[in-house]
C-alpha cells in the first residue's frame, strides 16, 4: 500500500505521527509533502525560518524513515508561500500531477 500525506506546513505532522508510524511499521510506502514551510522573509534566531522549519520536519520524518518534500523550496518559481498555495492554476496542477502521475497513492491524508 502507498500512502501520500499532503501537509500545509511543518508541524502539521504532529496530528498524524501515530498514524504515520503505524503505516511505516505495517510496511506501507509513505510519502510526505509539505506545501509551504514559512514566510520567506521571516527569521528565527538569525536564520531563515524556512530553513529552520524544514530541518525540524526532516528530523521528525527521519525517525519514521521518510524523506519529505518541500514544495515551497523545490519550486521557487511558483512563489508558494503560506496562505497562497492554491491561488494559482500552476500550483493546483502541480498537486494534481503529483497525486495522479507521480505518486499514485492508494490513500491520501491531508
Amino acid at each position: 500500500m502507498r500512502a501520500l500525506v499532503m501537509l500545509a506546513h511543518p508541524d502539521d505532522e504532529l496530528v498524524l505521527t501515530g498514524l504515520l508510524l503505524k503505516l511505516v511499521r505495517a510496511g506501507c510506502s509513505v510519502d510526505v509533502v509539505y506545501a509551504t514551510s514559512a514566510r520567506k522573509d521571516k527569521m528565527f534566531e538569525g536564520r531563515p525560518h524556512v530553513v529552520v522549519r524544514e530541518e525540524e520536519a526532516r528530523a521528525v520524518m527521519a525517525h519514521l524513515g521518510v524523506i519529505p518534500r518541500f514544495l515551497q523550496t523545490e519550486f521557487p518559481e511558483l512563489e508558494i508561500e503560506m496562505g497562497n498555495f492554491f491561488e494559482t492554476r500552476e500550483t493546483r496542477k502541480l498537486v494534481y500531477d503529483m497525486v495522479n502521475s507521480e505518486y499514485k497513492p492508494d490513500v491520501v491524508f491531508t
